[in-house]
């Protein structure tokens, strides 16, 4: 990665989120009633969100429940898949960050 060669204070690294590492939340719905028209992707006004919220990826069309981010998270911070995480996972990253400071 470019980015860590020219700014060696810094790490970077890309993470490839997959829906599929969050199948057992569903995707058919959001976890709010959406709008229609040009606001169909954000939750309508005072509406009322689902009761079991830790089920669903996403509260609205665009953002991503607590429940999702957390999966994403754990999936993401020890992957050892190259597709996932380049150069490096959250642990190796957190690992190097806590090295520099030793």
């Amino acid at each position: 990665m470019a980015l860590n060669s020219k700014l060696t204070d810094a790490k970077f690294s890309y993470l490839n989120y997959s829906p599929m590492k969050v199948a057992q939340l569903s995707f058919e719905s959001p976890c709010c009633k959406t709008g229609a028209g040009g606001n169909r992707e954000l939750c309508i006004h005072h509406s009322k969100p689902c009761s079991n919220r830790k089920q669903y990826a996403f509260w609205d069309g665009v953002h991503p429940t607590d429940a999702s981010n957390v999966l994403i998270a754990k999936n993401l911070y020890g992957t050892r898949s190259f597709s996932d995480a380049r150069p490096f996972n959250i642990q190796s990253l957190a690992r190097k960050s806590s090295d520099d400071l030793i």
